[in-house]
């Protein structure tokens, strides 16, 4: 019994860390997320809070890799080659999952020391990339939390066409691999997995309706 009481009782400390870790994401997330998206409602932000978490969990170098680019076509950031782009990708890739660092200032300085870039450029970076990560959240809470199958693209007041045509082309719901190849289609050759140009702050939603197979995050 002593033994098994042992187990018990780390477990029990074990649950109550996570707990508290799984809060201090939620409240880190909730300071920084408008930075760099357009968080629709509470359900939205509980979406990545969910995507964050999972994303922390299973983070490691593959998973990065596979996420860093979205497709093959994209020939990487202007006046930088192929490489140095997805250097800089997975760096960014790195301080969102690993070391958990959403500064934008931070990172704009991070970033203009470890690669040599200009303030402007950096920013322009970190921006678009770090939308990207936000929305690859979003698609990794729907798709292991809910049972959401329609998504539309949500497109802000200020928005360029491009992201409104997005809109438009979503708006009687869509599959996300749909949505990919539409902002692929629209904003090609700017466009990433998950923005449709360069700072890009538009999201996705599930379709308007009844929420299939929700599960509380």
């Amino acid at each position: 019994n002593y033994g098994g009481d042992i187990e018990k009782g780390m477990g029990g400390i074990s649950d109550v860390i996570e707990r508290l870790e799984n809060l201090r994401t939620g409240i880190t997330l909730e300071n920084v997320v408008k930075e760099y998206t357009t968080v629709v409602d509470d359900e939205d932000l509980e979406i990545l809070k969910a995507g964050w978490q999972l994303g922390v969990k299973r983070y490691g170098r593959d998973l990065r890799r596979a996420g860093i680019v979205g497709y093959d076509e994209w020939l990487g950031y202007s006046g930088l080659d192929r490489e140095t782009s997805d250097e800089i990708n997975a760096y960014l890739w790195d301080m969102a999952f690993l070391k958990k660092k959403f500064d934008l200032k931070d990172l704009v300085k991070e970033l203009s020391e470890e690669f040599g870039l200009g303030e402007k450029q950096a920013e322009l970076i970190v921006r678009t990339e770090m939308a990207n990560i936000f929305n690859k959240m979003r698609e990794w809470g729907y798709l292991e939390k809910t049972d959401v199958k329609k998504f539309v693209w949500v497109a802000k007041e200020d928005a360029c066409e491009l992201c409104k045509k997005v809109e438009k082309m979503s708006k009687k719901g869509v599959t996300l691999e749909e949505l990919k190849e539409f902002i692929s289609e629209v904003g090609f050759p700017y466009s990433r997995e998950w923005t449709v140009h360069p700072n890009c702050r538009c999201s996705f939603v599930r379709k308007s309706g009844k929420k299939q197979g929700w599960e509380k995050i």
